[in-house]
């Protein structure tokens, strides 16, 4: 099992991020100037790389409005689990 880089964690918050503002699920105390990420505030450069980044990495399968791939609770052939939908805080669980 491979260790999770700090500039993943990041790029993926990044994308959490951007993806919330983009689609205007976060609630309205969560404006970009309140945000942080171990306890900096996040620069508007690095909220638009995670909107970027959504679109780029995220929403093939989450999908474009947060909604998650069809039957995301049911287990595929596979035995992988289709991408769930995106909750109010951004958040996949």
């Amino acid at each position: 099992m491979s260790a999770v880089s700090p500039g993943s964690m990041v790029t993926g918050l990044m994308a959490g991020v951007g993806m919330a503002l983009l689609f205007g699920v976060m609630d309205a105390s969560a404006k970009p100037e309140n945000l942080t990420f171990l306890e900096k505030p996040l620069t508007p450069e690095q909220i638009a790389l995670g909107k970027d980044d959504y679109v780029e990495f995220c929403a093939s399968c989450h999908g474009s409005n947060l909604e998650g791939q069809k039957n995301w609770k049911r287990r595929l052939d596979t035995g992988r689990m289709p991408a769930p939908p995106h909750d109010a805080s951004g958040h996949t669980w």
